[in-house]
């Protein structure tokens, strides 16, 4: 069984699969217009609940959060999860310097009190090629509690959607496309 049409079609094409399988699907229409909403928080919270690695992308994220916020538009990252080896250096230097639009908990089983927190959830992921095939689960968890997602456009994630209403894409690697992406979120 696989998640998505995409890892599909990667272990058939590079491990010769020839089993019978079966894709679940998510009855995704990306043609619908993303419905966003604020949470009614003082400052616009974006969330990160998850691995910490290399390849999410979170220090893309962050310079751009930090030219918004020189834009005097007040936003907050709220980043929750276990920082892997390769990251902890950079990511621990980062916290440090913007601290204040960044808070970071280690790992939580209340992430219930936080979905609340939040008015967005970002995956800002890298063009690599675990990332255009192998789909995290939180988006789906997310998608659940209506709280709108944007991510960037890696072949996987694209195909995830709420019927389009809460979400929306970016181009990957692109600052200038998820700056513009977070300004529409926020206003």
């Amino acid at each position: 069984i696989f998640i998505c049409e995409e890892l599909k079609n990667y272990c058939v094409e590079n491990f010769d699969y020839n089993k019978p399988y079966s894709i679940i699907t998510n009855f995704v229409d990306v043609n619908t217009k993303p419905i966003f909403y604020n949470n009614k928080t003082e400052i616009f919270t974006i969330g990160y609940f998850g691995s910490i690695t290399t390849y999410e992308g979170l220090p893309f994220l962050i310079n751009v959060m930090k030219k918004i916020n020189k834009e005097k538009i007040k936003v907050k990252l709220l980043l929750i999860g276990t920082i892997h080896d390769i990251m902890k250096q950079n990511i621990h230097l980062r916290i440090e310097v913007d601290l204040p639009f960044i808070e970071y908990i280690e790992w939580s089983d209340n992430l219930e009190y936080y979905y609340k927190k939040i008015n967005l959830f970002c995956i800002p992921r890298y063009d690599y090629t675990v990332c255009n095939y192998v789909l995290p689960l939180k988006p789906y968890e997310v998608l659940l509690k209506k709280i709108p997602l944007l991510t960037s456009d890696c072949l996987v994630l694209q195909n995830l959607s709420n019927n389009g209403k809460y979400f929306m894409t970016f181009q990957r690697n692109n600052s200038d496309d998820l700056f513009n992406k977070l300004l529409k979120c926020i206003e």
